[in-house]
């Protein structure tokens, strides 16, 4: 039996599978990125008990390609060669052992089962296997396992969308390109030290060897990249596109990625020419049930629990199809698995310890595609939304007490599902829908989506028909809550009044009161105080008679409110610390957060410095804790003021830039009321600087995460900063706090 010769490292070729076409490694193209993956796979290998390493992942992460430059950079390390071994043609497991003898010249021998005949050969060679596309023969896994057995120097390395689940296998999960966040004031030089968009940037100039990544492309180019999850396929194939698009052209195309996503180089296999080919070769792969729940889990955008997976799958009992049952939860646990270990989900486990799962967004338009062809999508899409009803209207209630937090991010977690539940109920249920947006807006407002929020509550509104009066009453308050915050003062007066007489027609003391609440706060606005007092005094009135503390505490920082403007400092701050007192014994932390901020600014523009800190810095770790992003912001700007109050306008001006930046990164605005203000007080520090100054330090600020601003305001010693001896700044410059909440 003829030993094969062994090849250089500079040399090394790849020998493949009869009808495969042969590819040296110089012909391949060059890999982009990967000195991480690389680096951790060749240090895997370097294990002597690291036999078995499989290289999984989702179709077009570069699997193949990783393997080649890792063969090509190990060469040298197996005196008896490195070996390529291609298996995309075979879907026969039992021709893997043949495919593997004759890449190694192995021939068979009369009556001797090759598989013998291969092991012989192994027995004392040093040398590894770099066997690639395995997942459609993965019964021949224990053909692996033999080989592994019995040569003690052997080392394989496999690709597959699909683990081996031996006993022996490493596995090492191929991730996506590394990806910029949505951050849109990263400059061209810094995007392109991501892995994606060097991808996307070379891959471009090799159809259009002028483009060039510029402050015009260079957020477009981001954003297409972002879409396709960093996946390196999908992102070369959109780069060819170049020739003929612009990169926002591309952008505007991606709504239908797997149209977009064709035209791969000729000499990649077939199935790698397009998204959806590669994406059909895994689903191929599946048995029937597997096919049928991966389509189901389709209807989720973003990641997914299992809880939420079980809502949707149902089992039909009956040849007509009218009774359906819950499929038991070990059948979806069962199917997830199998899916997460086959690559078309992907798991991340959350720092609560539970585990969430998610599909890359090419493959979900595919496996949406096959759930609508099989005539169910309507039906899922229904379980769907149904389920995130449920889980709104449990959230609730919740939101107003010492659990706020957990369920705010539980329900920022499923953000997409429920805009694709009110999306569907729009369409198919208003009820639905309506029920939905009235339990969540708060969310949405603590959260950021105020505008969002206007727009779903202004829609839903707009279906009178079908609005039961309950869930219209919730809608037209909160529609009068956040209209008011984006500046639509009339519309929101307007929706006040329909909910207070909506309310009223029902008996609902509680929203009645906190209708009246709105339309005192809007009467502050227009500075009538005598509109403002005769509704706060009437809300308190319906508020006692709904014996629910919440909103008398909405009440009394109302009632502190209007105090507060007619410069009465000592009764609003008594009024705020009553409401105070009511938001902590019950834990509604948002409201904590407005009072405290409240009273930090009746002390600020008292000149009372040290108080004002105090309290702002207070609300600053409650709103903090208890995930409420729109009051930490507040409550950054009203710290910055105080720095600015007792003459650190360096530590203003950072903090400012930190916050503008930090408001657009999460479509936070400040909120229409209070923007002169904050304007002023922005305009004061600026004075304090020179032009240059103030710019490079905002500037500076702007680079500022949220965790680091925090820690930036708590970290400081209290008597450093809020001493009790300082010259006031202020004079007459400023005679109403811009740092307010309501």
């Amino acid at each position: 039996m003829k030993t094969p010769k062994q090849i250089p490292a500079n040399e090394i070729q790849f020998p493949v599978a009869e009808n495969n076409e042969n590819r040296t490694a110089e012909n391949l193209s060059q890999i982009v990125g990967r000195e991480k993956e690389i680096s951790q796979i060749r240090n895997l290998l370097a294990q002597r008990d690291a036999r078995l390493v499989t290289l999984a992942g989702v179709g077009g992460t570069g699997k193949t390609r990783l393997a080649q430059t890792l063969a090509q950079g190990l060469a040298a390390n197996f005196a008896d060669g490195v070996f390529f071994v291609e298996l995309a043609a075979i879907t026969n497991p039992e021709l893997v052992a043949p495919t593997i003898a004759k890449t190694l010249g192995i021939k068979e021998a009369g009556d001797k089962p090759v598989s013998e005949s291969l092991k012989n050969f192994l027995r004392d060679k040093q040398m590894m296997l770099v066997i690639d596309t395995f997942e459609q023969v993965i019964d021949a896994a224990p053909i692996i396992a033999e080989l592994i057995s019995s040569a003690e120097n052997l080392k394989i390395l496999i690709t597959s969308r699909t683990l081996l689940n031996l006993s022996a296998e490493r596995k090492f999960i191929v991730p996506p390109l590394d990806l910029p966040n949505g951050n849109s004031n990263v400059s061209p030089d810094e995007l392109s030290k991501y892995e994606a968009i060097e991808l996307f940037v070379e891959r471009a100039r090799n159809v259009n060897s002028n483009f060039a990544l510029t402050k015009e492309n260079a957020d477009a180019v981001a954003e297409v990249c972002r879409r396709l999850d960093g996946l390196p396929l999908a992102i070369e194939l959109a780069a060819a596109r170049i020739k003929i698009l612009s990169p926002s052209a591309i952008l505007e195309r991606l709504e239908n990625q797997l149209n977009l996503l064709t035209g791969g180089a000729s000499d990649l296999p077939e199935r790698q020419q397009t998204m959806r080919g590669t994406i059909r070769w895994s689903y191929d792969l599946l048995d029937e049930d597997k096919k049928i729940l991966f389509q189901k889990l389709s209807v989720f955008a973003g990641s997914f629990t299992i809880e939420a997976s079980e809502s949707v799958v149902y089992e039909e009992v009956d040849s007509k199809k009218t009774v359906k049952i819950k499929v038991p939860s070990i059948f979806v646990l069962d199917g997830i698995t199998s899916l997460t270990d086959k690559n078309l989900l992907v798991s991340k486990k959350q720092t609560n310890g539970d585990v969430r799962f998610r599909m890359l967004e090419v493959v979900r338009e595919f496996a949406l595609e096959s759930l609508e062809a099989g005539g169910e999508l309507e039906e899922i899409r229904r379980r769907h939304a149904e389920y995130f009803l449920e889980l709104g209207e449990t959230a609730e209630p919740f939101l107003y007490t010492d659990k706020s937090a957990e369920w705010l991010n539980r329900l920022e977690q499923e953000h997409d599902k429920l805009r694709s539940a009110l999306n569907w109920a729009m369409r198919h249920n208003v009820n639905l829908g309506q029920r939905l947006i009235g339990a969540i807006w708060r969310s949405w407002w603590l959260h950021g989506h105020i505008r969002e929020a206007c727009e779903r509550l202004g829609a839903f509104l707009s279906q009178t028909d079908a609005a039961d009066k309950k869930a219209r009453t919730k809608m037209l308050l909160g529609a009068g809550f956040l209209n008011r915050l984006s500046g639509n003062f009339e519309l929101s007066a307007s929706f006040a009044a329909e909910a207070l007489v909506l309310a009223r027609e029902t008996g609902d003391a509680k929203n009645s009161a906190f209708a009246l609440y709105l339309l005192g706060i809007l009467a502050l606005d227009d500075e009538d105080f005598t509109r403002a007092e005769q509704s706060f005094e009437k809300g308190l009135v319906f508020a006692k008679n709904s014996g629910d503390v919440q909103i008398l505490g909405v009440l009394l920082n109302g009632l502190g409110e209007f105090a507060r403007m007619r410069q009465n400092y000592e009764q609003a701050a008594s009024f705020y610390r009553q409401a105070l007192e009511i938001n902590r014994k019950i834990g509604d932390a948002a409201r904590q957060t407005t009072n405290l901020i409240n009273l930090g600014a009746t002390y600020l523009v008292q000149k009372d410095f040290e108080n004002a800190g105090k309290f702002y810095r207070e609300a600053l770790e409650v709103s903090s804790l208890s995930a409420d992003m729109n009051g930490t912001l507040y409550c950054l700007e009203g710290v910055a003021g105080a720095y600015w109050a007792i003459q650190k306008p360096e530590q203003a001006a950072l903090l400012f830039g930190a916050v503008s930046a930090l408001r657009q990164l999460n479509n936070l605005l400040i909120e229409t009321p209070d923007l002169p203000l904050y304007e002023q007080s922005v305009a004061l520090v600026r004075d304090f600087l020179s032009e240059k100054q103030f710019d490079e330090l905002y500037a500076e600020g702007q680079k500022i995460n949220l965790e680091e601003a925090v820690r930036l305001c708590l970290e400081k010693n209290d008597d450093e900063i809020w001493g009790e001896n300082i010259k006031n700044p202020f004079g007459n410059s400023i005679t109403s706090s811009p740092f307010i909440r309501r």
